[in-house]
């Protein structure tokens, strides 16, 4: 990886010409720094953060979403547009730099996303989604593959092709699978309608001294409003900046124990499907899904 110094000889020659207008002076481009995780390990320069994306239809569509959304009493992280006015260039996106950092500010977090999905609501879905007709096209896409798999009625038939990339069951697989097993005699159905909500809000919401979050990127997936809600509780008791109490907190949330459930299904799926899960990621799951189970 480059040094500090060279931070900006990382991102492609045709991305910094397409976004040259925001990146400063020869200076400002020469002291680019890493931006964290929270911007998508991009590189900061001058006011923006470029950095490369993953699923390019989805980066379009939260990069427009984010041009005009507008949330209560949050920040979102506005994306820029190259000279010729695209949203991705070379597969490269570009936003907005705002101050501040991950924190272990569960219950804001937790607020913040309620307030995203009820912006988000009015949103119109995009045709973007895989459906579970469409997993073997997303089996080297773990996240859709288990995002897919966390709402389908036969989890089971999603889950094959991403299973079937690891030569055998592992201790991690079978415990997350196990624990999955639990947490779906748990599941009832949930009567309300899809919506945009986001799969990332804890790691993609940053604090700063005085100001409201800011989230720095949307990553729409479809499900009930209040979705986003439920991951960031998940995702907080994994990172433990939270205990098991936030959920009372949050208790008038509707459905939201049903929604805890899926998210937790989620996240066990993302361990049982991806090569490179940790022994401390899965402990981590492991105590939060026998604590919530």
């Amino acid at each position: 990886m480059p040094t500090k110094a060279s931070a900006i000889s990382y991102v492609p020659t045709v991305v910094q010409r397409a976004f040259s207008a925001h990146m400063g002076t020869e200076a400002q481009r020469a002291e680019a720094t890493y931006a964290g995780a929270a911007w998508d390990h991009g590189i900061h320069v001058g006011d923006i953060v470029v950095a490369p994306v993953v699923n390019v239809e989805r980066a379009n569509w939260s990069a427009a979403a984010r041009e005009t959304l507008r949330v209560d009493n949050v920040t979102l992280a506005r994306s820029v547009r190259s000279s010729d006015g695209r949203l991705v260039v070379a597969g490269w996106k570009a936003t907005e730099y705002h101050p501040g950092c991950l924190a272990d500010r569960a219950d804001e977090v937790v607020l913040a996303a309620l307030r995203l999905d009820s912006a988000l609501a009015d949103v119109p879905l995009p045709d973007i989604f895989p459906t579970q007709m469409e997993s073997c096209r997303v089996e080297s896409d773990f996240f859709d593959l288990a995002d897919l798999a966390a709402w389908a009625d036969d989890p089971g038939s999603v889950l094959d092709a991403g299973l079937n990339s690891r030569a055998q069951a592992d201790e991690s697989q079978l415990v997350a699978l196990s624990l999955a097993a639990d947490a779906i005699e748990r599941l009832e159905p949930i009567d309300a309608p899809n919506q945009v909500t986001h799969a990332d809000m804890l790691a993609t919401t940053i604090f700063a001294d005085g100001a409201a979050p800011t989230v720095t990127d949307i990553v729409p997936v479809a499900h009930p409003g209040g979705y986003t809600a439920a991951l960031a509780i998940v995702d907080s008791l994994i990172a433990g900046a939270a205990t098991s109490r936030i959920i009372s907190r949050f208790a008038h949330v509707e459905n939201l124990h049903q929604l805890v459930y899926r998210a937790l299904l989620y996240r066990l799926y993302i361990h049982a499907l991806h090569p490179q899960s940790r022994s401390n990621s899965r402990s981590s799951i492991v105590r939060v899904a026998r604590e919530l189970l």
